[in-house]
């Protein structure tokens, strides 16, 4: 067996958490200015409803703006896309994504709608299993020293 190397290794100091947390959790967002603190409630509330059986467009909107809006490059593009989806196909994602007991059956259900990439589909799945999931973007790829998302997804 070979011998085990570390994929990622992580860009800060464990100490410098608090602080970094406590700065994202000040800023505001770019297009609601929302308070980051503030926008995270709301997501994790719609990913609450979703898991309890709301699984509506709204409430999947809400988690979506809340991953995509502050990239105006691509935001408008990503919300013609996500437009495109039917209630009844984002009713079927979700359900799918809530039951599921393996992630990859989860994102492969999510990125099946229009406008979700595996970034989102990671933000959709943290929301509503919070316990079980976390957001793995270019973001957090870069906190772990990753500069190629297509490879580390």
């Amino acid at each position: 067996m070979p011998p085990e190397t570390n994929l990622f290794e992580l860009q800060f100091l464990l100490d410098e958490l608090p602080l970094l947390a406590g700065d994202y959790l000040k800023r505001r967002t770019r297009r609601s200015g929302f308070s980051y603190s503030t926008a995270d409630t709301i997501a994790f509330c719609a990913g609450r409803k979703i898991k309890e059986g709301d699984r509506s467009k709204d409430n999947l909107k809400k988690i979506f703006a809340w991953k995509n809006s502050d990239d105006y490059r691509w935001w408008d593009k990503l919300e013609r896309d996500f437009d495109k989806n039917t209630p009844d196909a984002i009713e079927k994602a979700l359900t799918v994504a809530v039951e599921a007991d393996d992630g990859v059956v989860a994102i492969k259900a999510l990125t099946e709608l229009y406008g979700v990439g595996v970034p989102t589909a990671s933000a959709i799945l943290a929301t509503i299993h919070p316990e079980r999931y976390t957001v793995i973007d270019q973001i957090a790829l870069r906190g772990f020293g990753s500069d190629d998302p297509p490879i580390a997804f």
